[in-house]
């Protein structure tokens, strides 16, 4: 990807500086139980560190339910900030579709043996899948439906939680080598969290 200084990169994002954890708007309320609510989550991070609430989390990988991903709107409007600043800091969509593809398969080399399609069109169905999982984050009914959908093409593959695990960490590796300090720890927590979906 094309290099852009730090600074470069921190005032593409919004035209000014991306806040620091600390000055993220607190949230509101506390969690009555263990899932919370969207109410009680309110719009940043809850004090416990949590990024969304109900199942989904930046740790676990959820497979014995399949719920809406609620994400604090600020800890989702900052993965797409994110999200967009590597596009902006990137010579096309398809280097970043091609740096994804080659983060995950250098990763593990034994996966590519799974997707039989051309290397061209599967780094354009990696970009386009992760950018509109990540353009619908503040639409937790769409999301649902379009993650559903791309469950529904992978059927025929054995999809386990291990390899989950290698695509996240290659997606998350990539994206913090690349920004830097703009891969915040809340912006980190909100990827992982929406990989794990």
């Amino acid at each position: 990807l094309r290099a852009m200084s730090f600074e470069d990169r921190r005032l593409s994002m919004s035209g000014s500086a991306v806040p620091s954890v600390q000055s993220l708007p607190p949230a509101f309320g506390e969690m009555d139980d263990e899932t919370g609510t969207e109410e009680d989550f309110g719009a940043g991070v809850h004090p416990s560190g949590e990024v969304a609430f109900g199942a989904c989390n930046s740790d676990d990988i959820v497979t014995d339910s399949f719920e809406e991903l609620h994400l604090g709107a600020v800890v989702a409007q900052e993965v797409q900030d994110v999200w967009a600043a590597l596009l902006r800091g990137s010579d096309s969509r398809e280097a970043v579709g091609e740096a994804i593809y080659s983060a995950v398969f250098e990763a593990a080399p034994s996966l590519q043996g799974m997707f039989k399609t051309p290397r061209v069109i599967m780094e354009r169905r990696l970009m386009n899948g992760l950018h509109s999982i990540i353009s619908q984050l503040h639409d937790p009914a769409g999301l649902k439906t379009t993650v559903e959908g791309f469950a529904f093409l992978h059927l025929d593959r054995e999809v386990t939680i291990s390899r989950i695990v290698v695509f996240r960490d290659a997606i998350v590796d990539l994206m913090e080598l690349e920004l830097g300090d703009l891969m915040t720890p809340v912006a980190k927590a909100g990827f992982l969290t929406t990989l794990n979906y």
